[in-house]
């Protein structure tokens, strides 16, 4: 996968470090909504494989929302088959890949959020 192609498929790491509660990503992002056959939400016509899912838990303790795949579909007639997986400190891997972003997505981290709170605590003495 060539970095065009990367830069494309990921959205520059910025599709899943903003909200769709206030923002539209199909317009912000370029996406193809789709019509999915069995849940509300929409595929992505950009993405190789689209999986509709159920939510059937939700555990707050601990963020986790726990989901039932109800449907799967692949586009088989896509030429690239490579994926792009975010590892969630910044980093993507393409397919064993691995490709930093941290620097862009810092910001977004929450590792590095409480790591730079902590700096500015030692610097500041509070």
């Amino acid at each position: 996968m060539n970095d065009a192609e990367f830069e494309k498929w990921s959205c520059k790491g910025g599709i899943g470090t903003c909200s769709g509660t206030d923002t539209d990503k199909f317009a912000k992002f370029k996406l193809t909504p789709v019509q999915s056959k069995v849940v509300r939400p929409p595929l992505i016509k950009e993405c190789l494989a689209n999986i509709e899912c159920k939510v059937i838990d939700i555990i707050t303790k601990h963020n986790i929302v726990v989901l039932e795949a109800v449907a799967a579909y692949i586009d088989t007639a896509r030429k690239e088959k490579r994926t792009v997986h975010a590892v969630g400190d910044g980093t993507f891997i393409v397919d064993g890949l691995k490709i930093d972003r941290r620097k862009m997505m810092a910001p977004n981290i929450p590792f590095y959020k409480l790591k730079k709170r902590q700096q500015e605590q030692q610097y500041y003495g509070t």
